[in-house]
Order: structure tokens, then C-alpha cells, then sequence
């Protein structure tokens, strides 16, 4: 698995260390003292581990039932692994569920907790932000209207050019329909006013039980952002396993509002997020900017169920 290095263990001194690999990244070992532990080496650059290991130190001052306990230092059959391997923890529970609703909700009520216990805090060393959404979201604007060019041109167009073409004219109305309602929401004072630390991708991988509750193995992915958007990428990441059910959606949003009610200034933002048509513009971007081997008919129905689903409908549901 590309991306980190592990020393043969059958030619190592603890030949008799047994490993299992159980995620790209993780995997659990026998420790010295016969404990089961879990190692995690992410695929990141310093600054990453840095972040890690600041925001780790604060919410387990803050909340320890917010993170995994980790060993520290590591325990010396560590020592098979490169100097990448930044900690190592007890093995417990056990993966969550992203197809069970419990397990969504209980993601939801940790995002809140841990959006409400980083307010304030800046980790070092402090990176450059980036781009706010409504950069990008321009951005992507453009590209999609270099896709309509593209398709339009082309002296023997496939099923996803046509069906592109068909669609154009309402696919730009919904994009800027969102990059409209983001301009209007208060979305550019937040950014600049209320950033904390956020997560960035979200994956099965991400979360374990601990317990009754659920918690991250890793903070190397955070990026600075605004809770509400953080929010936003996991309920978009959650339609994927629920689909589009709103019953979810709703649940989810519940969990987080009893920990962390959303302000009269973050609901607005939330609306105006899923009227991009962010999913759409991911396909036609896989089909237009990628080389890798994809299967066009595969992409085409993939296109024609998302264009049937209305995160706009979906979302005026219940904000």
C-alpha cells in the first residue's frame, strides 16, 4: 500500500510480533507486554503531524471522551515500523457503521462537542487557509462551462457529452443559484470571524467506537474552516449511505443541536451549500479532467440518479 514503508516483521528482531493490517495506514499489533495496539502512520506531510498532535493535546485536556487514548511513547515493537508512525493506542470497540443510522447520529453529536470545545484555539504552526468555498465554487463555474464547450465541440460526441449538453442550461442555473445564495449569506463573515479547526474528509475509516461514542483516530486531515461547513461535509458524505433520506438528515441535524445549536447566521450558510450541485459536478469532472479507466456507462448512470435527487428539495425539508 503505497504511501508509508513497514520493515518485514518476519526478518525483524520481533519476528514473532504478529501485525494485521486493518485500514490503509492502521493496523494492530501484539505490543511487549502481550496487549493488542493499534498504529496509525498517516500519508502527510510534518506540518499534518504537528496539527495532529496539537489538537490531540487539547481536546483530551478539554474532553477525553472525544479521543482514542494514545500511547505515548511507543511501545518498542513500534520500532518495526519508520519514523512516520506518530502513535499507538489500546485496541478497542470497534469500526462504526455508516449505514446505521445510531452511529450517523452519534458522529453528528461528536462533530458538535468537538466544534464547541476547539472554539478559540489555533494550533501551531498556523497554515495558510486557502481558498474560502466561494472561490472555489467560482472556479468550478468555470470549469463546468469549459465541460458545456467541450462537449459541444466534439466531432463525435459520447453519452455523457450529450447528456451534458441536454442539461446545461439548468445545471448553471443551480450552480449559480448557490454561489448567489452563498454571496447573500453571512458566510464570508464567518469565515473571516468564526474559523475554527474543522475536519476535511470523511470516511468510515475515520471514526471507532469507544464505548457508547465514537471518536477519530486521527486529526492529520483538519483543515481551518467554519463549523457549519464541516457539518455540511458530513451530511454530504452521509446521503451517499442513507440515500438522500431525509429522515437522516434530520436526525443528525437533532444530534448536533443539542450539543451545538445552529445560530440564525449558520442555517442560511447550511441552505446555501447544498444548492451547489456538488456531486454532479464531480462526475462530469472524473469524466473530463481524469485519465484513469472508468466505465462511461457506469458515469452516465451515476449522473442520471444524481440529477433525479435534489439536495435543494432535500434541504428545504426541514430549514
Amino acid at each position: 500500500m503505497g504511501g508509508y514503508s513497514l520493515i518485514n516483521i518476519d526478518s525483524a528482531p520481533h519476528a514473532e510480533t504478529r501485525f494485521r493490517m486493518i485500514y490503509p495506514y492502521l493496523g494492530e499489533i501484539d505490543s511487549d507486554d502481550g496487549d493488542k495496539l493499534w498504529v496509525f502512520w498517516p500519508p502527510d506531510g510534518a506540518t499534518d503531524l504537528q496539527w495532529d498532535a496539537a489538537i490531540y493535546k487539547h481536546i483530551s485536556m478539554r474532553n477525553c471522551d472525544l479521543v482514542i487514548p494514545r500511547k505515548t511513547p511507543p511501545p518498542a515493537v513500534a520500532r518495526l515500523f519508520d519514523r512516520r508512525l506518530i502513535f499507538s493506542a489500546p485496541s478497542i470497540g470497534g469500526p462504526v457503521n455508516l449505514g446505521c443510522l445510531e452511529d450517523c447520529t452519534q458522529i453528528a453529536q461528536f462533530l458538535a462537542s468537538f466544534h464547541r470545545d476547539v472554539h478559540g484555539f489555533v494550533p501551531e504552526p498556523q497554515r495558510n487557509r486557502g481558498d474560502d468555498l466561494l472561490v472555489r465554487w467560482k472556479r468550478r463555474k468555470r470549469r463546468l462551462t469549459e465541460f458545456v464547450r467541450i462537449a459541444e465541440h466534439r466531432s463525435s460526441p459520447g453519452l455523457i457529452d450529450k447528456f451534458l449538453s441536454r442539461i446545461q442550461n439548468e445545471l448553471m442555473e443551480q450552480v449559480d443559484n448557490g454561489l448567489r445564495s452563498l454571496s447573500k449569506s453571512l458566510y464570508p463573515n464567518l469565515i473571516m470571524d468564526k474559523g475554527c479547526v474543522c475536519f476535511y474528509h470523511y470516511s468510515k475509516e475515520l471514526f471507532w467506537r469507544k464505548g457508547a461514542k465514537v471518536a477519530p483516530w486521527t486529526f492529520t486531515g483538519c483543515v481551518w474552516d467554519i463549523p457549519v461547513v464541516d457539518l455540511y461535509r458530513f451530511l454530504y458524505h452521509l446521503t451517499s449511505y442513507s440515500g438522500y433520506s431525509v429522515v437522516w438528515i434530520e436526525k443528525s441535524i437533532e444530534a448536533y443541536e443539542r450539543t451545538r445549536p445552529l445560530s440564525n447566521e449558520e442555517k442560511p450558510v447550511l441552505k446555501s451549500l447544498f444548492l451547489f450541485p456538488e456531486r454532479v459536478y464531480r462526475i462530469f469532472s472524473t469524466y473530463y479532467l481524469t485519465r484513469r479507466e472508468c466505465s462511461h456507462r457506469r458515469l452516465l448512470q451515476r449522473l442520471i440518479n444524481e440529477w433525479g435527487r435534489s439536495d435543494e428539495r432535500l434541504m428545504q425539508r426541514f430549514l
